[in-house]
């Protein structure tokens, strides 16, 4: 079901056949971490922020060091204007690989977006 899910995903006007499929393969191997993160990402792909910060979420209770996981919770949030949720996911990323510039950035950027306080 996996590889049927990439393959359908790869024609974006079949993306509503690779989600089933990917969640058909879930109900398979539910401790499988790539695919919470791939039905994430195909979800991202078509702006479906909300969904895609829920699966990388799924995602993240299965391996809960995952960096790269981390950052894409943190665009997925920052995409939908959640720079304070998505400043906690960056700094979680930072924390598991601190040598990436990208997380870093991506960090500094959510802290700058973040509402400033009245004076």
């Amino acid at each position: 079901h996996y590889n049927l899910a990439m393959a359908i995903s790869q024609d974006a006007d079949k993306l509503d056949r690779a989600i089933p499929a990917l969640k058909e393969a879930m109900k398979l191997e539910p401790m499988n971490q790539m695919f919470y993160v791939s039905l994430a990402n195909l979800c991202f792909n078509v702006g479906d922020y909300k969904n895609a910060s829920k699966f990388y979420r799924k995602g993240l209770k299965i391996s809960p060091r995952d960096a790269g996981v981390w950052n894409l919770l943190g665009v997925s949030l920052a995409e939908r204007g959640k720079y304070k949720k998505a400043v906690e996911a960056y700094r979680n990323a930072v924390f598991y690989d601190k040598s990436n510039y990208v997380y870093c950035w991506n960090l500094g950027m959510a802290l700058y977006n973040l509402p400033k306080p009245n004076p």
